[in-house]
This record gives C-alpha cells, sequence and structure tokens, in this order.
C-alpha cells in the first residue's frame, strides 16, 4: 500500500519504470497500466501516460513508527 493510498509511476534511472501500490484493485489497473508502460518505454517522454512520474516517498519504512 501506498501513503496516500493512489497508484505510484517511479522512474529510477533511463528506461526503467516501477509500478506499484494497486491497493487491492491491481488486476484492472495493471492490465491498464502495462499498454501505457510499455509505449512510454518504447516512445521515451514524449510519449505521455495518464499517472504522473513521482518520486518516491522519503522514509516510507518508517510509517508504523509514527
Amino acid at each position: 500500500m501506498t501513503a496516500d493510498h493512489y497508484p505510484h509511476v517511479h522512474e529510477p534511472g533511463p528506461g526503467a519504470l516501477v509500478y506499484l501500490g494497486c491497493n487491492g484493485r491491481g488486476v484492472a489497473l495493471a492490465t491498464a497500466m502495462g499498454q501505457q508502460l510499455a509505449r512510454r518505454l518504447i516512445g521515451g517522454e514524449a510519449a505521455g501516460i495518464d499517472l504522473p512520474i513521482t518520486t518516491p516517498i522519503r522514509l516510507h519504512a518508517l510509517w508504523p513508527v509514527a
């Protein structure tokens, strides 16, 4: 799960995309996002996707302590 309960797309490096945080809705979302992420990887930054590329949440692993 993500802290804001929304799926996230991260770009850790050139040509690499990470899609996570479906929060129980993975089958439908992953099917739709798979096509968009493939289009982005093939077409480069000019090919837009429906979710923004976000930065990882800092110190997310410590949320249970807070």
